[in-house]
């Protein structure tokens, strides 16, 4: 499974920034893709690829899975322990 993509964003933002000077100077878009496999809560890559040189006002889009995020939030499945 892809990493959570919460996190692979702030990780890409905080690169972005470092190598920008502090500054956000690139668009980061998400986008789903139809993938079974993954979430839309999971990361599956970014366009361009990781470690491409892109300019300066580029777009770069962090790829996601397109099924539904698991709900970790919801209240236990009944006949389990606490």
């Amino acid at each position: 499974m892809g990493r959570p993509l919460a996190d692979v964003t702030a990780e890409i933002e905080a690169g972005v920034r470092a190598q920008c000077g502090g500054t956000l100077c690139l668009t980061l878009v998400h986008e789903q893709r139809d993938d079974p496999n993954n979430t839309s809560c999971q990361f599956i890559a970014t366009e361009p690829p990781q470690r491409t040189t892109v300019p300066r006002g580029s777009t770069v889009v962090i790829v996601s899975g397109s099924s539904p995020c698991a709900d970790t939030t919801g209240p236990a499945p009944p006949g389990s322990a606490p």
